[in-house]
């Protein structure tokens, strides 16, 4: 059952990968009206990912119970080393040869703030990486969901979790 999850979670992120693509290219002036009938596939892909996510946390929690912190350092080192060095990398690379991007700009606020991954609610933009808005969203879940790891029954943390 749950490899049946993963496969609707990897044709998730497809379709929002394909999405992401069909962007890119329009913002460069390509023509993309062949493909356009399948774009709003990719606008669902984000949700269909992220309640699918929802569950599968739950589902692993319960499994493989896990103490507050040890869900906050597990979420940590799974997800900020590689989104640091990304950012990093990206905002290095704009400060030595910013004629690379076509319409990228920022300065230290916005990097700082996409480091910790408040940078919609700082700045009011995008992050650094335009689509860790994603991230920023998930830490926010990720948040919620180890406070509700307060509760030991199940059912109080789902509740929590809700409420929350």
């Amino acid at each position: 059952m749950i490899s049946n999850l993963q496969f609707l979670r990897a044709f998730a992120s497809i379709n929002v990968v394909y999405l992401h693509t069909l962007l890119g290219s329009e913002s460069y002036g390509k023509s993309t009206n062949i493909f356009q009938t399948l774009g709003g596939w990719g606008a669902n892909g984000v949700d269909i990912f992220f309640v699918i996510s929802g569950f599968v946390m739950i589902y692993s929690h319960i499994q493989n119970p896990k103490k507050i912190y040890e869900f906050y350092i597990s979420r940590l080192i799974r997800i900020v080393p590689v989104y640091w060095l990304i950012t990093i990398f990206l905002a290095t690379l704009y400060y030595l040869v910013p004629e690379i991007f076509k319409s990228f700009s920022f300065d230290l606020k916005k990097i700082i703030s996409s480091l910790f991954f408040v940078s919609q609610i700082i700045t009011s933009e995008f992050p650094v990486i335009n689509v860790g808005w994603t991230l920023e969203w998930e830490i926010l879940f990720y948040l919620i969901f180890g406070l509700s790891l307060y509760f030991k029954d199940i059912k109080k943390t789902i509740i929590s979790i809700f409420f929350l």
